[in-house]
């Protein structure tokens, strides 16, 4: 049962999926100017720009090994790139916990942010179960990503405050018939 219940949060934490979502709240706000809406889908957006940039530098950094590899917790091999060696900390648990904090931050609701919550655990603890993580790696992922979606929150309510006047940036998906990518506006 297990082992096809903990596919959830392996689903979860993948960047596909919440970047999509980030990607969908953001034009579907744009399109029925609903303010709300488009925000939360930049902060989503932003937020997981920024995690996947520290996530990534981190794993490379430390280089540590996964349990699969069973050469125990303590292993690190600084500065490498290969995926055996790149434990510390969870890319899905930071992905999981990010989008759920985000998420749960703008709703506002008590259910859906233990449903959301309760999502990004049950990644955390696939991570584990899967061998792909020690509980240290997915207990820095998940406290990395609340931190980040907090921060991206909070930073867009100083936004909202100052009526976007000042310095501000944005990170913003982007696409077209051919291409994909990101634009970064920085208005000031």
């Amino acid at each position: 049962f297990q082992d096809d219940f903990v596919k959830i949060g392996n689903q979860y934490g993948k960047g596909i999926l919440p970047a999509g979502l980030s990607v969908a709240l953001y034009g579907i706000g744009f399109f029925t100017n609903n303010y709300e809406l488009k925000s939360t889908g930049q902060i989503l957006f932003e937020s997981l720009a920024a995690a996947a940039i520290t996530v990534t530098a981190l794993k490379v950094i430390f280089g540590r090994s996964r349990p699969y590899l069973e050469e125990g917790p303590r292993q690190f091999n600084f500065f490498k790139t290969d995926n055996d060696f790149n434990s510390l900390p969870s890319g899905h648990v930071i992905v999981a916990f990010t989008t759920s904090s985000v998420l749960a931050e703008r709703i506002n609701n008590i259910y859906a942010s233990v449903a959301l919550y309760g999502l990004a655990t049950l990644t955390a603890y696939q991570r584990i179960y899967t061998d792909n993580h020690w509980f240290s790696d997915t207990f820095l992922g998940a406290a990395m990503g609340v931190a980040i979606g907090k921060y991206f929150v909070h930073l867009d309510e100083i936004r909202k405050k100052n009526n976007r006047k000042g310095f501000t940036y944005s990170i913003l998906p982007y696409t077209d018939f051919k291409n994909a990518g990101i634009i970064l506006n920085v208005s000031f």
